[in-house]
């Protein structure tokens, strides 16, 4: 985005769920961080029993941000 400002990926634990592997569903999470404003703006996905592990948050990104790099 800019030298000030990007978006972190990731994802956490969501709500417990009989049924899902561990006990608790997960969900996929985006942080839009600005430096210069002291900012953290988060974007939560919907709860899932599935796995949002990184693959799922990096197909999901690029869906939205097509030009997107990962390091």
């Amino acid at each position: 985005m800019s030298n000030d400002s990007f978006v972190a990926a990731g994802y956490g634990e969501g709500q417990p769920k009989e049924g899902c592997d561990g006990g608790d569903t997960q969900r996929p999470l985006l942080y839009l961080v600005n430096l210069l404003r002291n900012s953290l703006t988060p974007f939560a996905g919907p709860d899932s029993c599935h796995g949002v592990r990184s693959e799922y948050v990096i197909q999901k990104v690029k869906q939205k941000i097509p030009n997107v790099q990962f390091y």
